[in-house]
């Protein structure tokens, strides 16, 4: 993958970077199953580890940025949620901070910022969260929860990073962890990142259920 000057890599898909995509075997811990050996329940909520090691940070440059995406489906045009670290991208460019941005396509929906526009500043700081997105009374709603770093302290615990939108979806059958893979990255500066890793996904089942793939996948650097 080529770079500018700057370690920019560029958008080569619609949501982020091509990442190659690495196929994830699921656990069921306990999942109820029709005769024909199919999941008898829907999927209804999506949760996603990450994990982002910081290598060694410039405030002067803003670097390095990182986005991560999240979808209920594979659609050129459809729903996504964005996840901006050390940046925010809409309405307009800021530098610093975390960002989640809900988009239609090319469509912007809803936003929600944490309150810190402080810029990683920390070499070979680990930051972690989860995205979440779940179906709940006719909306879909994206969050991150449980975020910790040493730049922003802990974020996503009082509901400060979350956006939605109605819909009638019955369910996130069709989410799939390779396209989060390969539209997540370092979009700026990847020479001043370590990792930035998936490390583990969760499907919630409407019977309570839950099927858990703890396999680590990793977005950067690439292979």
């Amino acid at each position: 993958m080529s770079c500018d000057s700057l370690g920019r890599v560029p958008w080569l898909q619609r949501w982020g970077w091509l990442v190659p995509a690495v196929a994830g075997l699921f656990l069921v811990v306990s999942a109820d199953t029709r005769a024909d050996g199919e999941q008898s329940a829907n999927v209804v909520a999506i949760e996603e580890d990450w994990e982002l090691v910081v290598k060694e940070p410039d405030q002067e440059t803003q670097a390095p940025q990182v986005t991560c995406i999240i979808a209920p489906n594979n659609d050129d045009a459809g729903l996504f949620a964005a996840f901006n670290l050390n940046h925010k991208s809409f309405p307009q460019y800021d530098a610093g901070g975390l960002h989640l941005q809900l988009w239609q396509g090319d469509t912007p929906l809803d936003s929600a910022q944490f309150p810190s526009d402080a810029l990683l500043a920390t070499a070979n700081e680990t930051i972690t969260w989860t995205m979440r997105m779940h179906l709940h009374e006719g909306r879909l709603w994206f969050e991150i929860v449980s975020g910790s770093s040493n730049t922003w302290g802990d974020f996503g615990h009082a509901g400060t990073l979350k956006a939605s939108i109605a819909t009638e979806t019955p369910n996130l059958n069709h989410y799939e962890a390779g396209d989060s893979m390969s539209n997540s990255g370092v979009g700026f500066a990847g020479n001043r990142v370590t990792s930035l890793k998936l490390i583990a996904v969760r499907k919630v089942l409407e019977s309570g259920d839950v099927v858990e793939d703890n396999q680590t996948r990793t977005v950067h650097p690439q292979h």
